[in-house]
């Protein structure tokens, strides 16, 4: 049971909250058609995946601050890959020594100062996840991996909301010839219902994309939305929004100026017991096709569980 310990005086009020438990103990083995269309890229859809996990993490808060601190033990194993994966072979997925034993350690860093959780009108949200994994701890991949993320809400005139947020992250091998499982790295695009850093207007790359994704090592990503109040009960919000974002191979070639630039317009509705759910519809300036030509259009994507 966690210990809970409070610290009061006249001008502050520290609370700490520690806790242990055991999450995500799981094992999976899901067979997917390995004769998807030869223009996807989706892994999901091209590959056998048989995965194992288990988890033990703890966790401490104090006053807005929250730290998790998690060590995992993760066995993956991919097979039986499409023809387009096997012709392309992004990041050496399919030749891989299969399967990849991850042994590591996760650090969640949050400071979190909104003053709703449905609909934000004022405070921001930091999150600073670390990952070290293999080295002294085993398996058969090693790399350390590190993302940031901060988001601020801001009140505009009348009720409206100004809300822009900004990621990053970076991540490189332990070693010479130091293995890295193809779904670890950055992949950027959709709407977030995969393992991709989601970017409206365009398609997801590891579900359903019309190229492959290499998956990068750098990533940088920034938003602003105009959040525009319908209905209080339930909470309803329309939004306006731009953002850009990229992914990148290795540290040296990120470049902040490079980035695929999306506008649109959105929705929300946040239903008890189910979160938020809605709607987005994104206009992609830098999209190609298949052949890498350029494809400017539109995509309407949809959201659930989350804002975005």
């Amino acid at each position: 049971m966690p210990i809970s310990a409070a610290i009061t005086n006249h001008t502050a009020s520290i609370f700490l909250n520690p806790g242990c438990s055991i999450l995500r103990p799981w094992s999976a083995s899901v067979s997917i058609r390995s004769d998807a269309n030869p223009t996807t890229s989706a892994i999901a859809r091209s590959a056998t995946a048989v995965r194992c996990a288990s988890a033990v993490g703890c966790a401490g808060r104090i006053t807005f601050f929250r730290g998790d601190w998690i060590y995992q033990l993760d066995r993956t194993s991919l097979s039986n890959f499409s023809s387009y994966y096997q012709t392309y072979n992004p990041n050496g997925v399919v030749t891989e020594d299969w399967p990849l034993i991850s042994s590591g350690f996760t650090q969640i860093i949050n400071r979190n100062s909104l003053d709703r959780p449905e609909f934000p009108t004022a405070g921001s949200e930091f999150t600073l996840t670390t990952e070290l994994v293999g080295t002294v701890m085993g398996g058969n991949v090693d790399f350390h991996k590190h993302t940031l993320r901060i988001d601020w809400f801001t009140p505009a005139l009348w009720k409206l909301v100004f809300y822009t947020s900004f990621q990053a992250g970076y991540m490189e091998g332990l070693g010479k010839d130091a293995k890295i499982p193809y779904l670890e790295y950055y992949f950027m695009g959709g709407d977030g219902l995969s393992r991709a850093n989601p970017l409206r207007g365009y398609e997801d790359p590891l579900s359903g994309g019309t190229v492959i994704a290499e998956g990068g090592k750098a990533m940088l990503k920034y938003t602003a939305e105009l959040r525009i109040p319908i209905a209080p009960n339930p909470t309803i919000f329309g939004l306006l929004f731009a953002e850009a974002g990229n992914t990148w191979p290795d540290f040296k070639r990120a470049d902040p100026f490079s980035m695929k630039r999306s506008v649109g317009i959105g929705a929300r509705v946040y239903m008890p017991m189910v979160g938020i759910i809605g709607f987005d519809y994104g206009y992609g300036f830098d999209r190609v096709d298949q052949n890498g030509n350029p494809d400017p259009k539109w995509k309407m994507h949809f959201v659930f569980g989350r804002s975005f």
